[in-house]
């Protein structure tokens, strides 16, 4: 995500599956992670004296473990609207596509394989 922020992208939808609820609970605490802190516990008190986040808006969706790629990006379209999106799977590079040319066909393969 921070490379994808490096290029002026800062929004995010992210599909979860299997443990998706530990990435959830990363993010919760993503904040305290990145911040310089005091915690005075004869107060119960936090103070936090630096803070170095990014200008992240994340939305996570859990379809299911067993829910397919096709089936998770028609569960997510609704965050995403009418605007151009990125789509990247785990693999590392990312796929430019639009909603509109979402249903496009994949490239042939080179013959022979």
């Amino acid at each position: 995500m921070k490379i994808y922020s490096a290029h002026g992208i800062s929004e995010f939808v992210i599909c979860l599956g299997y443990k998706g609820y530990m990435v959830k609970e990363y993010f919760a605490n993503y904040y305290l992670h990145t911040c310089d802190v005091t915690f005075d516990m004869t107060r119960n008190a936090m103070e936090v004296h630096q803070s170095v986040t990014e200008p992240w808006r994340v939305t996570w969706s859990t379809p299911g473990e067993a829910t397919m790629t096709g089936g998770r990006l028609k569960r997510v379209l609704g965050f995403v609207g009418e605007e151009d999106f990125c789509l990247a799977t785990e693999m590392p590079s990312p796929t430019s596509t639009s909603r509109r040319s979402c249903a496009s066909t994949p490239p042939k393969a080179p013959w022979p394989p």
